[in-house]
């Protein structure tokens, strides 16, 4: 993501008037924004596009949100995740041990709990899409560098991104 352009954040969740809520604040919060209804929706777009943060409900319908977001890091392999839940049961399981949770930790950035202030969303992107908080992968790092230093301007790093993750896709090692 350069300093120019504006995050680009892809938002999955089945519920359709969440969806639409939660998409229009981030727009109004100054983000490029993508919806997506379902998880099928959203891989689609993954393959299409590049996402700087991608955010999806916990509980949905063929995939779960933690399996969706480890998809899309496939296909955007640089993509920061946040995943949402609004259906936990705070007395049996806490946010912090659905945090500690060895699965979650391994596929998403951040953990929230959905509630009706969209400012803990918007917060949260604020400090993955930040310099501090981007925490780009060297690969990340060397790409946007040999774009600038190279004078390619007109080789999106969304294009490297792809790039890189069909490459590792490729070279990915066999059991």
């Amino acid at each position: 993501m350069s300093k120019q352009t504006k995050p680009r954040i892809l938002v999955v969740d089945d519920e359709p008037e969440l969806l639409d809520e939660t998409g229009q604040a981030l727009r109004l919060a100054g983000f490029d924004v993508d919806v997506a209804s379902s998880p099928t929706s959203a891989l689609n777009l993954a393959d299409q596009n590049t996402y700087d943060v991608a955010v999806a409900d916990l509980v949905m319908s063929p995939t779960s949100g933690i399996e969706l977001l480890f998809l899309i890091k496939k296909a955007c392999p640089f993509v920061r995740t946040i995943l949402l839940s609004g259906k936990l049961d705070h007395r049996m399981y806490s946010v912090e041990d659905m945090k500690n949770d060895v699965k979650v930790r391994v596929d998403c950035d951040e953990y929230l709990v959905k509630d009706a202030n969209p400012h803990t969303l918007i917060d949260a992107i604020k400090r993955l899409t930040t310099q501090e908080g981007q925490g780009k992968s060297k690969i990340r790092t060397a790409a946007e560098d040999y774009v600038r230093m190279a004078g390619l301007g007109h080789v999106s790093v969304g294009r490297l991104d792809r790039k890189v993750a069909r490459y590792v896709r490729k070279k990915k090692p066999t059991k």
